[in-house]
């Protein structure tokens, strides 16, 4: 099962020493945790990191501009 790192870490016993540790990392570099459960023990934290596409910076500029104009 794969989950918000606070949900899956209703459903462990015990939870690991360095769970919040790692998460709140995770969070704090501006990536998504998701931890991973598996018969009732967390396995793991996967990070989630968005990558930026060319020219977005443009498309939200243009964005911007429209909802301008049309206030």
């Amino acid at each position: 099962m794969k989950g918000a790192p606070e949900s899956i870490k209703t459903m462990v016993t015990p939870v690991p020493q360095n769970y919040d540790f790692i998460v709140e990392g995770i969070s704090a570099a501006g990536e998504t945790p998701i931890a991973i459960l598996r018969n009732g023990k967390a396995i793991g934290i996967i990070r989630l990191k968005d990558v930026l596409k060319e020219g977005i910076k443009e498309k939200i500029q243009a964005l911007k501009v429209m909802e301008y104009v049309q206030s």
